[in-house]
């Protein structure tokens, strides 16, 4: 059996790779962001959990690990890595997410448009097991609108549907991104 730390290294290290030949996004990446980001959850089923996630944003490519554990003893550590790629036809975001216990995602999202632009995404997965913390479908299609016409705000309302396991389930958002100070941003889900 491969070691879960060498696919981890291989699938991020790939990733890398095709990021040095794809068109990167007009951002400047001589500057990483980083975001530190404790949660503690309460469920309705009597369980609760932790989570830790460092985030690094670098221009166009954004890097993360996390780590999971609930009071019924799952744990999992994961990581991830997506890149902003700016194209003619809108903005292209792959990614991908890796997790102990053999878990392995791929996403892709376009937007496509500037002051009122369209949101459409599609995720796919191996079906190991996964503690998903955005509550949405992890095999999924998206779609949505946003708008940028507000100053310092992007305002967006997206839907996630299931297409991967029939379940049915939907998950909608409407989100507004306020953005006062270069460097500041912050978010109502």
């Amino acid at each position: 059996m491969t070691n879960p730390k060498t696919i981890i290294s291989s699938l991020l290290l790939a990733c890398i790779h095709c990021s040095t030949w794809a068109q990167p996004s007009s951002e400047n990446t001589d500057e990483v962001f980083f975001k530190l980001t404790p949660t503690f959850l309460a469920n309705s089923d009597k369980t609760g959990g932790t989570d830790i996630n460092l985030r690094a944003n670098a221009g166009p490519i954004i890097t993360w690990i996390g780590y999971y554990e609930d009071t019924e003893h799952f744990k999992q550590v994961r990581a991830g890595y997506e890149y902003a790629i700016g194209a003619r036809l809108g903005h292209i975001t792959p990614s991908v997410q890796v997790a102990s216990k053999g878990f392995t995602g791929l996403s892709v999202n376009h937007q496509m448009g500037d002051k009122v632009y369209s949101i459409l995404g599609l995720s796919r997965t191996n079906m190991r097991d996964y503690y998903n913390l955005s509550f949405d479908p992890i095999e999924s299609v998206s779609i949505g609108i946003g708008t940028k016409y507000f100053k310092k705000t992007n305002l967006f309302y997206y839907t996630v549907k299931d297409n991967g396991l029939n379940t049915g389930e939907t998950v909608s958002h409407v989100v507004w991104q306020l953005s006062p100070e270069k460097g500041e941003r912050w978010i109502v889900d």
